[in-house]
């Protein structure tokens, strides 16, 4: 038994110490992709929530300040600063950025997610604060 431990221990410990390497690294490489991911997604919100309040305050608060008395936009209105913000959102986050998060996310069509996280990033910003309890 000991004469099997001294002629093979040395590459049974290289081994395991091998197969925990890799499975460490693979560990680490999940979570600062997952890290990464979580960022990026982060820096993307923040960003069209900026461009969706930059688009208001430029665009939006001016038509409403000439309009009738319902202060609401037009379809055609509506599509216009959709677009200006979503124009804003990607100068301020970048293409490349925006391309890479596209690819790591699996998703095709970067203006039509881009525009639902508008929409979205419109909502949470319209929404009317809740009451303190």
């Amino acid at each position: 038994m000991y004469d099997l431990i001294i002629q093979y221990g040395h590459a049974a410990v290289v081994g395991i110490l091998s197969v925990l390497g890799i499975g460490l690294t693979r560990y680490v490489f999940s979570a600062i992709k997952r890290a990464w991911l979580i960022d990026a997604l982060s820096r993307l919100w923040i960003e069209a929530k900026k461009s969706v309040l930059a688009v208001e305050q430029a665009y939006v608060k001016g038509l409403k300040e000439g309009m009738a008395d319902d202060g609401k936009l037009s379809a055609a209105e509506r599509a216009k600063a959709k677009g200006m913000a979503l124009d804003v959102l990607k100068s301020n986050y970048g293409m490349v950025g925006l391309r890479k998060l596209a690819r790591v996310l699996g998703i095709d069509s970067i203006d039509g997610w881009l525009g639902s996280t508008i929409e979205a990033a419109l909502g949470d910003t319209a929404a009317p604060p809740k009451p303190e309890a």
